[in-house]
């Protein structure tokens, strides 16, 4: 039986008076424990600044179609209210595996057909703003013209799952170990600046500060600044994770921007950039619902800093640069 096919089967399954539990590994146990709720993020020029981006646990940063990036925005049990998050925009073919990986329930905007089709076809959970049934859990701001101005938050979503009968819970779920690391010699460096060369105005440098033992965004230049945090943002932990790229013929837009899909199954290498230093790394990971796993040169699975934790999906030319200043 399909992972997918015990997800569906697990759901439902608590004793009568219980909270149903979602399961996609049939073997695990212990207690249960709340989901992570997935926020599909615009980044274009006309969303920003977003809100709450920053607040979130694990962040996947990719370019959706035509240069422009998007974000994938995880925020897990501990997090009961981080105010208005946005603005919430449309599910990629990347956000369907995210989704399966965390076994978390997906909040966005709808998607192109092709897009739409797989998301239905996946077994995933997701909360549809499109759909009439959820308006009320979503609010579209006067401030920007839509559809970047399209916000909600955790407390909304959650409702909106209670509404559906989407299970809050789970078991066996999954993230990355957090902990003291030594990285091998051998096999890392010191690394105060990395350069992800998106497309301009979507160009990315990281800035290692030692003092506040963080990262500090700048996207085109700017400060990538939160609208909801009132805060620069930051992370304690940078990942960029070379996998294959490819162009679909999935139209995305009225430009006829085609969608671009990841290989986000099986393995490939990967740079881990923590305390201040580069870790030459490779990244593991089974079917949909199974776990990606980070090592390094030697074969020790890498933990990352306490905070939180960027990832930035490329393709492997990409030409990423690091360097100690």
């Amino acid at each position: 039986m399909s992972a997918a096919a015990l997800a569906a089967r697990a759901r439902g399954a608590g004793a009568q008076g219980e909270e149903d539990i979602s399961q996609v590994d049939p073997e695990a146990t212990g207690p249960a424990s709340p989901r992570p709720i997935i926020v599909q993020i615009d980044n274009d020029p006309r969303a920003r600044p977003s809100s709450a981006l920053g607040a979130a646990r694990i962040v996947y940063e990719y370019t959706a179609e035509g240069g422009v990036t998007r974000f994938s925005a995880i925020y897990t049990a501990d997090q009961q209210d981080v105010g208005l998050i946005g603005n919430v925009r449309s599910g990629r073919l990347a956000t369907i595996e995210i989704t399966q990986e965390f076994n978390g329930i997906l909040a966005y905007h709808g998607g192109a057909t092709g897009i739409q089709e797989r998301i239905w076809d996946s077994w995933i959970d997701f909360i549809s703003f499109e759909l009439e049934e959820n308006y009320r859990f979503f609010t579209r701001t006067r401030n920007r013209a839509a559809p970047y101005n399209s916000y909600t938050d955790l407390r909304r979503i959650r409702a909106a799952a209670r509404q559906k009968g989407i299970p809050l819970l789970g078991r066996g779920l999954q993230t990355f170990p957090v902990g003291d690391y030594t990285p091998p010699p051998d096999w890392a460096a010191p690394a105060n600046r990395i350069y992800l060369p998106y497309q301009n105005g979507f160009q990315v440098l990281y800035e290692w500060d030692p003092a506040s033992n963080a990262y500090w965004r700048t996207m085109g230049g700017r400060t990538h600044y939160d609208e909801g945090l009132r805060a620069p943002i930051t992370t304690q932990n940078v990942v960029v994770q070379f996998v294959p790229t490819y162009l679909t013929d999935i139209v995305e837009d009225i430009y006829g921007s085609r969608s671009l899909d990841y290989g986000l199954q099986g393995e490939g290498p990967a740079w881990v950039f923590r305390d201040g230093y580069w870790v030459e790394a490779n990244w593991q990971r089974g079917e949909g619902w199974h776990f990606t796993t980070f090592y390094d040169a030697e074969g020790n699975q890498i933990s990352f800093a306490p905070g939180s934790v960027w990832i930035s999906l490329v393709a492997p030319d990409a030409p990423v640069e690091f360097w100690n200043e």
